[in-house]
């Protein structure tokens, strides 16, 4: 069987396959700007979507070759990349900070951009810092490059765990915040304001008391 998760978080395929060790696990993700206001209803907000998936081997599979002619013979933008986890990083590095500061401040994308640019633009340098500090090449300009995806964002949207915060839902604060603080725990690495913002979201009533 072979496993395809299109899951938001920079370890989930790791976390399937300590699951299920037997089973082939590809890495995977979407770019989509979608909501769901009512029963039977899809809001599609941006009409820029795109699929990305891949496995971790030095060459592509058959099976690889085959999802992906089947994809993009009904009209998917797919991309098999040659790095599919270094997408998956890129991806996770916009919509970790993204959802946290959005969640923890209860603000659309736009508002927390205008009103915590700081703190905002904060967690990507903390997030670019884990990640070189992991061993990951980011490449010059990591932090720039992905605040100017940030500012791309729909101004009036918001993330998909602020929306489920609102809701009363489950959120996906261990796979976009938890993970974060965790990884840099086990290195020994301070990051003040995931820190603060994950132990905020995790602990207190929503939304969560702040300066």
């Amino acid at each position: 069987t072979i496993i395809l998760p299109l899951l938001n978080g920079a370890d989930i395929t790791d976390q399937i396959q300590a699951l299920l060790p037997e089973a082939r696990v590809w890495d995977g993700c979407v770019y989509i700007s979608g909501r769901k206001p009512a029963a039977g209803e899809i809001l599609l907000e941006a009409e820029r979507e795109i699929f990305l998936f891949g496995s971790r081997g030095a060459e592509r599979s058959a099976e690889e070759r085959e999802l992906f002619a089947l994809l993009e013979s009904v009209g998917v933008h797919v991309v098999n990349p040659d790095d599919i986890e270094e997408s998956i990083r890129k991806k996770f590095l916009m919509i970790s900070a993204t959802a946290t500061g959005t969640s923890y401040y209860n603000m659309t994308v736009g508002e927390a951009l205008a009103s915590h640019p700081l703190e905002m633009r904060g967690l990507i340098e903390e997030l670019c810092t884990l990640f070189s500090a992991l061993g990951h090449d980011l490449g010059e300009g990591a932090v720039e490059r992905t605040v100017e995806r940030q500012t791309f964002m729909i101004p009036s949207s918001t993330s998909s765990m602020h929306v489920d915060f609102m809701a009363g839902s489950a959120t996906e604060l261990e796979n976009l915040t938890g993970y974060v603080v965790r990884a840099a725990r086990r290195i020994g690495l301070e990051l003040p304001l995931y820190e603060r913002m994950y132990k905020a979201l995790a602990t207190e009533p929503y939304p969560p008391k702040h300066d």
